[in-house]
């Protein structure tokens, strides 16, 4: 697998087209964005230019359309997604993701159709752009409890919940919230031809009930099993991009290309 700069190695101190130099200057193969904050100030011409002067691949980017709100703001977001799936599409980004809620106020019942409705709107214009979209599940304890009501969180639901949303959409596969979720390698590599994009970070030696998605720790400092999370994403056939998604104490103080050299280093020490 080709890794990725995510913008979370620097503390979130480098917006493009900083990532690119820091992106480049750390040894990473490609670069995740974030469309949304480029697609009004950036020709995609350029930035497509400026990433194959730099010898680097666009990585992913975030979906910027909020779907787990009411109506009018999704279809806020929806009717500019259009140019950025665009943007996307130009630039050659590998996929645009977005996670599902672990749990809500609204029942499961209520509230899926609502969001797998959501979810396939999104994919319809995803498809006239070439774009692959990624769904994303949340595993630690915390996301399981932040509503009455469950709603996805298990492996195996999100990509039922993926499959029904139609062609082009498939699943975000995240280390960390894999481990903290209770999946296994297994479970991975059942998912054959599903996996459409990866996030790499290890979990801290904490009880499950003080994890935080904003605290990670770097590949090979925490308990993850990388070497059964790799083998199964090796046998669900995915062989792309995979981001460093690790925001974290870790690199308070470091200089954002030190702490994206030191986030590479760690990573190629697993991968």
């Amino acid at each position: 697998m080709v890794i990725a700069f995510h913008p979370s190695v620097a503390g979130y101190r480098a917006p493009w087209p900083d990532s690119l130099r820091v992106a480049r200057e750390a040894g990473f193969g490609a670069v995740d964005l974030d469309l949304e904050q480029m697609v009004d100030a950036h020709d995609p011409d350029d930035v497509r230019g400026a990433l194959e002067a730099a010898g680097l691949r666009a990585g992913a980017c975030p979906l910027p359309v909020e779907m787990r709100q009411d109506e009018a703001t999704f279809e806020a977001g929806l009717a500019r997604f259009a140019r950025v799936a665009s943007f996307a599409a130009a630039v050659g980004v590998h996929a645009m993701h977005r996670s599902v809620p672990a749990a809500s106020s609204r029942p499961a019942a209520e509230f899926v159709p609502v969001l797998r409705c959501r979810w396939r709107a999104c994919a319809a214009i995803a498809r006239e752009h070439g774009v692959t979209l990624a769904v994303e599940p949340l595993g630690p304890l915390y996301r399981r409890r932040a509503g009455p009501h469950e709603i996805l969180w298990r492996l195996a639901d999100v990509a039922a919940f993926a499959d029904s949303c139609g062609p082009g959409v498939g699943l975000l596969i995240d280390s960390w919230h894999w481990h903290l979720g209770g999946s296994t390698a297994e479970e991975i590599a059942a998912l054959r031809g599903v996996v459409a994009h990866v996030h790499v970070a290890d979990v801290p030696p904490l009880p499950d009930d003080a994890q935080r998605d904003t605290e990670r720790a770097l590949p090979g400092e925490g308990v993850v099993d990388f070497e059964g999370f790799l083998r199964g994403v090796a046998g669900a056939g995915y062989d792309g991009i995979a981001s460093l998604e690790i925001p974290g104490s870790w690199s308070t103080g470091l200089e954002p290309l030190v702490a994206s050299q030191r986030a590479l280093a760690a990573a190629n020490g697993v991968m």
